[in-house]
């Protein structure tokens, strides 16, 4: 066996994420990628002021549309596959 460790996925996250919202749309879990991301978070719901946050659906976060200007990514360069991105990196 190789060498294993973390790797960032990138794309392929989105991709299988979409799958998935896909068949929680045919189960009848999710009513469609139009429906309100806040429709599943009743408590942050509740205390949300940025009419923006309101107006999110589904569909803007698998298009990654949603609207706001932010780098979730932490910093990967010169980093080797036994980086953990959630342990070591202090943006996070």
């Amino acid at each position: 066996m190789g060498k294993s460790g973390q790797h960032p996925v990138y794309s392929i996250t989105k991709s299988v994420t979409s799958a998935m919202v896909g068949k929680a749309i045919q189960a009848g879990y999710i009513k469609s990628v139009q429906q309100k991301v806040l429709d599943f978070f009743s408590d942050i719901a509740r205390d949300a002021t940025d009419p923006k946050l309101k107006d999110i659906t589904l569909e803007h976060l698998l298009t990654m549309s949603a609207g706001y200007n932010t780098n979730t990514m932490p910093n990967l360069y010169g980093k080797d596959a036994s980086f953990d991105t959630v342990r070591e990196d202090p943006d996070l």
